[in-house]
């Protein structure tokens, strides 16, 4: 069954939207879906295997270079949790 776009209960925002790349920056806007929380727990628990330590340090690395911003400070928090 089709409905008008402008029956969907999808919020779109007026102004201050998304950036060109479609992402917010992470200390902008909270992240909807708790991607930033999910990868983390996800490397927190590979890194308690022993051999994943080694791909969780060079992925964390590279979250916290990734482009948009989104897992921007991820590789601090990271160790700060990890540490605990």
């Amino acid at each position: 069954m089709d409905r008008p776009a402008d029956s969907l209960d999808v919020a779109v925002p007026k102004s201050g939207g998304p950036n060109p790349t479609g992402r917010q920056e992470r200390n902008e806007q909270p992240d909807p879906l708790g991607t930033y929380e999910r990868m983390m727990q996800h490397y927190l628990n590979l890194a308690r295997i022993g051999g994943w330590k080694q791909h969780v340090w060079v992925r964390v690395q590279e979250l916290d270079r990734e482009p948009s911003g989104l897992f921007k400070g991820f590789q601090k928090d990271f160790l700060a949790r990890v540490k605990t």
